[in-house]
């Protein structure tokens, strides 16, 4: 895998045929609040958010980005940093397991 984009999406491309998760993307620009996860999505109730990392690189999340993810999960969201499309699966599959919030 050459780096974060194709990670992206490939996890794009595997979550099209789900009906029943909603996700978006953000491809980062100069306007954007800084920090803000690369995807975020809805899975069976839960709000979760995923910054993505270069698989091919020891990036960690930067000062802003853990800013961000700790918020979340004060809101009782989930945040993960993903590296690598088997830590998407492992996240992925555990999540769609549960039992739907609603």
């Amino acid at each position: 895998m050459a780096g974060e984009g194709e990670l992206q999406s490939k996890i794009l491309e595997y979550l099209r045929p789900y009906r029943d998760v909603w996700y978006m993307n953000k491809w980062g620009n100069a306007v954007e609040h800084g920090g803000t996860p690369d995807m975020i999505l809805c899975i069976r109730g839960r709000f979760i958010a995923f910054e993505l990392k270069n698989p091919n690189k020891s990036n960690d999340v930067d000062k802003r980005q853990r800013v961000e993810m700790k918020k979340i999960r004060n809101a009782y969201g989930l945040s993960y940093k993903i590296d690598s499309f088997d830590d998407f699966l492992t996240v992925f599959t555990e999540l769609n397991k549960k039992k739907p919030l609603i």
